[in-house]
């Protein structure tokens, strides 16, 4: 944004709203300029609508908040997990997850290691998923959030490929 770089797009096929923060100082008044650029050797870039929030990110994405756990559907124990949430049109949403959570988190995921998480979204219409890999399955739950809401999400999953004696991984984590 005016010649200053804000950040990196995410180097994927699938639908996703980004959020980048846009440091003091960079907004001129008048005219700006937005270049976005392939990494190099790529030459398809597919940008779709931009809006510009002057909020900080944790701000403009904790308007509303989605509080998720997720248990063994045997035992009731959290477990961990892969959360993923998606808006009314598929796309991965905008997440802010708080840093004392401890989760690794990327556009419209997180994984979390007991099966909790708090997290910041803005107001809409969401899908949230649970699931642990391919050993497990899948859990989903459709809901609507506004802003100033906290929605508690209790969610199930179930071992359901047996691997006893066997290591067992998510095979597309990087």
């Amino acid at each position: 944004l005016n010649g200053r770089k804000l950040g990196q797009l995410h180097t994927m096929e699938q639908h996703l709203v980004h959020v980048l923060p846009v440091p003091p100082g960079t907004l001129r008044d008048g005219e700006n300029t937005l270049t976005i650029t392939p990494p190099a050797g790529v030459d398809d870039v597919i940008v779709g609508e931009i809006k510009l929030d002057m909020r900080p990110v944790n701000e403009a994405l904790g308007l509303a908040t989605i509080d998720v756990h997720v248990t063994d559907a045997d035992s009731s124990a959290g477990v961990p997990c892969r959360i993923t949430i998606v808006d009314k049109l598929g796309a991965l949403a905008p997440i802010y997850a708080s840093p004392e959570q401890q989760l690794a988190v990327r556009p419209g995921v997180a994984y979390t290691r007991d099966g909790r998480a708090t997290l910041g979204v803005q107001p809409g219409e969401y899908t949230v998923y649970a699931t642990r890999g391919f050993e497990y399955g899948i859990d989903r739950q459709e809901l609507s959030i506004e802003e100033g809401q906290s929605r508690q999400v209790g969610m199930k999953i179930r071992r359901e490929v047996p691997t006893p004696g066997l290591v067992s991984c998510d095979t597309h984590i990087h």
